[in-house]
């Protein structure tokens, strides 16, 4: 369960307001003694059911072992310049291939994806220990996730369009730390200070689909900060549509921009002739 303490008095009523035509996602409010001894919760607050969290890194050594026992996983650099597109298919290494999708964040832009409007975005988080364990996710401004050792937890997130850098920075955990004071009660201390980011696109939407020009290359990305809840919907989307011919959804479809791509052709040959 999210539990989300209000601002104001005015949040309350319009959140509460839009939480009844939803009840099947809000909860019982904890008992007022578990919630005064955790949150600052002065306005109330809402909780949220048939919510959840991924251990992203548990989640990944599954997946990697998993392709591992099934032998169809290579770990190690991808080299674009070894890549040859070719009329029937790929060739990487000199191995061919049915396909390849460019999967690997921003970095697909240094492909042939390059048209794709990506607008990263950074993000910092904390991991904390803290001296309470409430049976519920505290969430108003950051939210508190919980970690498998006893009493530790995740603190996030940052969101940042203009940085210099994919590091950790003083801004960001004073960020995250003002936000954490005003939430929680309690004694709490930060274990550890991490940053990421963010593969967005510049309309906010995944870009999955098969290039305008070139057969046999796909990119699937530009999830941004939604990726654990629209990567399984846009794989399911991409895997009918390799498999099965089905028709992608115009609004994560690559193809919307192909007038960009258009743009940038005609760009590049008109600096080959000026050459």
């Amino acid at each position: 369960t999210i539990y989300r303490p209000f601002l104001s008095v005015w949040e309350q009523n319009e959140i509460l307001a839009k939480a009844s035509e939803n009840p099947a996602f809000v909860g019982e409010e904890p008992p007022l003694s578990a919630l005064s001894e955790t949150v600052n919760n002065p306005f109330g607050g809402l909780s949220t059911n048939q919510s959840g969290f991924v251990r992203t890194p548990v989640y990944l050594d599954a997946a990697r072992q998993f392709f591992n026992q099934a032998d169809c996983l290579i770990e190690e650099e991808f080299l674009q310049e070894k890549v040859e597109f070719n009329s029937t298919g790929i060739t990487y290494k000199g191995k061919n291939y049915q396909g390849l999708i460019y999967a690997n964040g921003v970095a697909a832009q240094e492909g042939p994806f390059e048209f794709v409007p990506f607008r990263p975005n950074k993000g910092e988080v904390l991991n904390i220990t803290w001296d309470k364990s409430p049976s519920f996710i505290p969430n108003r401004k950051v939210y508190l996730v919980p970690l498998p050792e006893a009493n530790a937890y995740k603190v996030g997130a940052t969101y940042s369009n203009n940085f210099e850098h994919n590091q950790p920075t003083e801004q960001g955990k004073k960020e995250l730390t003002d936000h954490l004071n005003n939430l929680i009660v309690g004694k709490w201390e930060v274990t550890n200070h991490l940053a990421g980011v963010r593969p967005a696109i510049a309309d906010r939407k995944p870009v999955i689909g098969m290039h305008p020009e070139q057969p046999f290359t796909y990119i699937f990305g530009g999830l941004g900060a939604k990726g654990i809840s629209l990567a399984p919907w846009c794989a399911f989307k991409l895997l009918n549509n390799l498999v099965n011919d089905e028709i992608l959804p115009t609004e994560i479809h690559v193809l919307r921009f192909k007038k960009r791509y258009q743009l940038l052709k005609a760009s590049t040959k008109s600096k080959v002739l000026a050459t």
